[in-house]
C-alpha cells in the first residue's frame, strides 16, 4: 500500500448562541450560559483557519473531524462550522470524515437534530447515513474507516456517550471481516483517561469496552477520538493507538498521523 498520512483535529466548538424560546425550555439554556460566562473567552476560531494554512505544507491524503464542532448543537453553530470547514472538504472531498459529538447532539429538539444531519451529510463521503444509521465505512486511499456514532442527547449533568447494542454488532462484525488493509476507527469518546483510568460516570462512553478490546487484539489498527480537551495517545501491546486530538480552538492542537507502506504507524501532535 502507498504511505497515507492523516490530519485529525477535533472539538472546535463554534459557538453562535440562540435565545429562541424553545431553548430557554432545555439544555441549551445551561450550555448558552457555560458559553457566554467561561468558553467564549477561552476559543480561538482563527485556529480553524491557522490548520488550513497548513495543510498545503501537510498534504494529508484524509482529514478526521472527531465531533464537536458546535457548543449547544444550534442550526446556526453548524452553519458557522460548515462554513469554516468547506475549505478543507473542497481540499479533500470524499477523504474528508465526520462524527457528531456529544455537543452537536446536545438536544432533540428537531430543528437542531436536523441541523446535525445536514451536517453529516456534507462533511461525510456519499452515502453516509450518520447519525441514522449509527455505523459507516468505506475504503478509501489504502485503508479502511468507519465510523460510529456514540452522541446522543443527556440530561443537563451529563456528557457522556453510548455505544448502542446494535451499533456495536455493526462494528463487531467489521472487524471480523478481512484485515488486509490498516483499519481506522473514528469516533467522538475516549475509551479511558489518558493515563488509562476509567472516565468519570459524567464524561465516560458506556460500552466503550468493546473499542478498547479491537485495539487490544489488533482488529482496529487506530481509534481517533475527542471529546477531552487535552490530547493524549495510548498504546496498545498489539501496536494499535487511541488518539484523542484535544480541542482545535481551545488548546490549538491537532493530530498527525503517518501509516508507511507496510501498515506501520507513527503519530505526532503540532500546534496552530
Amino acid at each position: 500500500m502507498p504511505p497515507v498520512r492523516i490530519v485529525h483535529f477535533s472539538d472546535s466548538h463554534f459557538g453562535r448562541p440562540s435565545f429562541a424560546p424553545a431553548s430557554l425550555f432545555d439544555k441549551r439554556l445551561l450550555g448558552t450560559f457555560n458559553f457566554l460566562v467561561r468558553r467564549k473567552g477561552e476559543l480561538d476560531e482563527r485556529a480553524v483557519s491557522r490548520l488550513y494554512e497548513r495543510m498545503a505544507e501537510l498534504a494529508p491524503d484524509i482529514i478526521v473531524c472527531s465531533g464537536d464542532i458546535t457548543c449547544v448543537g444550534e442550526p446556526a453553530e453548524f452553519a458557522a462550522a460548515l462554513d469554516a470547514f468547506r475549505p478543507f472538504k473542497a481540499l479533500a472531498d470524499t477523504s474528508f470524515f465526520y462524527t457528531p459529538g456529544n455537543h452537536d447532539a446536545y438536544v432533540s429538539n428537531s430543528r437542531c437534530v436536523g441541523a446535525m444531519a445536514a451536517a453529516c451529510r456534507f462533511l461525510n463521503p456519499p452515502g453516509c447515513d450518520l447519525p441514522g444509521d449509527g455505523f459507516f465505512d468505506c475504503s478509501i486511499q489504502g485503508v479502511d474507516v468507519a465510523l460510529i456514532h456514540l452522541a446522543h442527547p443527556t440530561n443537563i449533568f451529563l456528557s457522556s456517550g453510548t455505544l448502542a447494542p446494535a451499533v456495536k454488532v455493526k462494528l463487531d462484525t467489521w472487524c471480523a471481516g478481512d484485515k488486509s488493509r490498516p483499519r481506522v476507527l473514528v469516533g467522538h469518546f475516549p475509551t479511558r483517561r489518558a493515563d488509562g483510568a476509567p472516565l468519570g460516570r459524567r464524561r465516560h462512553l458506556k460500552g466503550g469496552q468493546a473499542i478498547s478490546s479491537h485495539l487490544a487484539a489488533g482488529t482496529v489498527d487506530l481509534y481517533l477520538c475527542g471529546h477531552i480537551h487535552s490530547p493524549f495517545t495510548r498504546s496498545f501491546a498489539s501496536g494499535s493507538l487511541e488518539c484523542c486530538a484535544g480541542s482545535l480552538t481551545m488548546k490549538h492542537v491537532y493530530s498527525i498521523v503517518d501509516i508507511d507502506s507496510t501498515g506501520k504507524m507513527t503519530q505526532r501532535y503540532e500546534n496552530t
